[in-house]
């Protein structure tokens, strides 16, 4: 819920979709470091979320970004029997059993 509600606001992110990237502006950074600050999820004794404590934090929020910009249901993945399917972007054909790197799937 929290990525889906700041990429409402596009000045949140920076997106290049032919280099399949996207990254959080300041305001972006700023927005979902409030946002986790406010729900508890940093590491007891830090700073904020670029604290090395809260790597984590950044990597599941870069991939959620990612997930959520990058992808769209229907033309880049369907969900068939509750399992994500990625769909080949060259063949349109279903990809059973392909999943995406570094966590990406799960996001």
């Amino acid at each position: 819920g929290l990525i889906k509600e700041l990429i409402k606001d596009k000045d949140t992110f920076e997106l290049d979709e032919k280099q399949k990237q996207v990254l959080l502006t300041e305001l972006g950074s700023e927005r979902i470091e409030e946002a986790l600050e406010r729900g508890g999820h940093f590491a007891a004794d830090t700073t904020g979320l670029y604290d090395a404590a809260n790597i984590s934090l950044v990597h599941h929020s870069n991939q959620a970004l990612r997930a959520n910009t990058l992808y769209q249901r229907d033309k880049d993945y369907i969900i068939k029997d509750g399992e994500i399917v990625l769909i080949d972007e060259f063949t349109g054909r279903m990809m059973t059993g392909r999943r995406l790197s570094e966590g990406l799937h799960q996001a």
